[in-house]
């Protein structure tokens, strides 16, 4: 463990010390290094990425799964939730269950505690939500329609802290013609609503009882879903038993789940192959490889996704309102070596969007890596406006601080530009870029998009500032959203997304900076694995092969 910390910190120093290399470099030829090639929709390298787990046999029930997380979340109420597969949605499910489940591969989204979910109208403005019988919360409450309609009213009242608020106040009107069914109305028509709820915290719903008396559902959840939660140690581990009155799967299959919070990259994969673990979340490639190779026929549940890791800016605050500063920091970093020597292998991100897909296109590629034209922005702005400050909100696990100490080096071999970094809890780093009140310069954050007319509306279109949070404002941005929410087929949708794109390759609100596969590593004897969504475990179908 300790031998596997020290390579990544020599790592680390090595792609520091190749900074002053590149940067040097720069001074005599005044180009880049230039960026590999981005070749496809994975970024596992050699790792076996796959979105299932076949399973050839019958699943049994019984035993503990232990499963490694790479960070804390400080909430367990679905209204102040972000319901993303590397945030909360790993602890949503099991306690909240979920209305549908995105597939990425197939592109839909599959009812899950909803029996069906579907627009009855030519302009998707009227949709129809019917849910299974015989659902009910761990309080004993029914999970009927009148659940749905009291958490999603709550979600868009005007004091309402979700980033969902705006989504929530889509909708005009709910009636309940049955105590299963919701009739919805939205204000715009949405083709793809039902996708945009399973991204969300819309998508968890919690009981009206609860809320009515006022229950602490932050730390002490009343939700429907495959799991009860029986203790949750902060920054330790969370301990689930199976729901027996769960009916929305074939499963739970297994007795508990445990998740423990591991912070540190290195020691999740470790703890894996020492039998700490029985499977760990990770987005790194080398991971994978790592533990696939030390555990005989270990299995990857993963999706990959587009935008999944990016820098953000806030575009309304100094320095980064000047589109000469987002540029400039763009250009001073060298996302080949941060994807190689940092990111243990990724693929570097050298477009918008997911090269290979419908919605790409040549004009959404992201500035290449030039030091000295990174100088020349910055001493036009530093003339105009004085030296560049900033502060980097950084998270607490290891991998993210190594991201942010190599970019702080890389522009430290530039003049005229200064970068702090500001190390936090996840959940309080969360809750700050969510919050909608701008209050931060930069951050790392992720808009996983598996379907754009979700992920990316979210991160682009104006007026949404917890989904939002770089305050990206561009009205060609918001017509393209806008009416391709409106159109059934998917390659006209495309066209709509393509313009997004391209037009975010001008403005540069954000940029990743690699592609990520986000998913679960599961030892051999763990059968079942499957994500939905951006990489949210569906652990109610995990089971130990005897």
């Amino acid at each position: 463990m300790q031998k596997r910390s020290r390579r990544r910190s020599m790592r680390l120093v090595a792609a520091m010390l190749a900074l002053g290399l590149i940067a040097a470099a720069c001074g005599d030829d005044g180009g880049g290094t230039g960026n590999a090639t981005n070749t496809g929709g994975s970024s596992s390298g050699s790792a076996k990425s796959v979105t299932t787990t076949v399973v050839t046999d019958t699943p049994v029930k019984g035993g503990t799964v232990t499963i490694a997380l790479f960070s804390e979340v400080k909430n367990l109420d679905p209204l102040k939730a972000t319901g993303s597969g590397g945030s909360d949605g790993n602890r949503l499910f099991p306690i909240y269950g979920a209305l549908v489940t995105y597939d990425p591969v197939k592109a839909v989204s599959s009812p899950l505690m909803a029996e069906s979910f579907k627009a009855t109208d030519a302009g998707f403005t009227k949709w129809t939500l019917k849910l299974k019988p015989n659902q009910k919360f761990s309080d004993g409450t029914a999970y009927d329609a009148a659940a749905i309609k009291a958490n999603w009213e709550r979600a868009a009242a005007a004091d309402s802290p979700c980033a969902c608020k705006s989504i929530a106040q889509a909708i005009a009107s709910m009636t309940l013609p049955d105590p299963l069914t919701v009739d919805l109305t939205l204000k715009s028509g949405n083709a793809t609503f039902d996708n945009l709820i399973a991204r969300n915290a819309l998508n968890y719903i919690a009981s009206p009882k609860a809320i009515t008396d006022k229950v602490d559902l932050v730390n002490k959840p009343v939700g429907a879903g495959p799991f009860r939660m029986d203790e949750w140690i902060p920054d330790g581990k969370m301990t689930l038993s199976r729901n027996p009155d769960w009916t929305a799967s074939p499963g739970p299959y297994v007795d508990k789940l445990v998740y423990v919070i591991q912070s540190n990259e290195d020691q999740r994969v470790t703890g894996m192959t020492t039998g700490q673990f029985d499977g760990f979340y990770t987005a790194t490639p080398s991971s994978v490889t790592t533990a696939q190779k030390d555990n005989k026929d270990a299995t990857y549940a993963s999706v990959a996704v587009n935008l999944g890791q990016t820098f953000v800016f806030n575009t309304t605050k100094a320095p980064f309102d000047d589109i000469r500063v987002r540029k400039a920091v763009i250009m001073a970093i060298p996302r080949d070596v941060l994807a190689k020597d940092i990111l243990l292998n990724s693929i570097p991100a050298d477009y918008f969007a997911l090269k290979g897909s419908k919605d790409f296109s040549e004009a959404s590629a992201l500035p290449k890596y030039d030091a000295a034209g990174a100088q020349k922005l910055i001493d036009e702005y530093v003339k105009e406006k004085g030296p560049i400050t900033f502060t980097m909100v950084v998270f607490q696990q290891t991998l993210d601080q190594a991201r942010a100490k190599f970019i702080q080096t890389a522009l430290d071999q530039l003049k005229g530009i200064k970068a702090e970094l500001a190390v936090g809890a996840s959940g309080d780093n969360v809750a700050k870029i969510t919050s909608g009140k701008g209050d931060f310069q930069w951050t790392s954050w992720g808009f996983p998009t598996t379907d754009p007319n979700v992920g990316l509306y979210n991160a682009t279109h104006s007026g949404q500032p917890g989904l939002n949070p770089s305050n990206y404002n561009n009205a060609t941005v918001d017509k393209a959203l806008e009416e391709a929410r409106l159109l059934g087929d998917p390659a006209a949708r495309a066209e709509k997304y393509k313009i997004v794109y391209e037009q975010l390759a001008k403005d540069l609100p954000f940029f990743p900076y690699t592609i990520t596969t986000n998913g679960y590593v599961y030892k051999s004897n763990v059968k079942g694995g499957v994500v939905y969504e951006d990489g949210i475990p569906r652990v109610d179908l995990l089971w130990f092969k005897k």
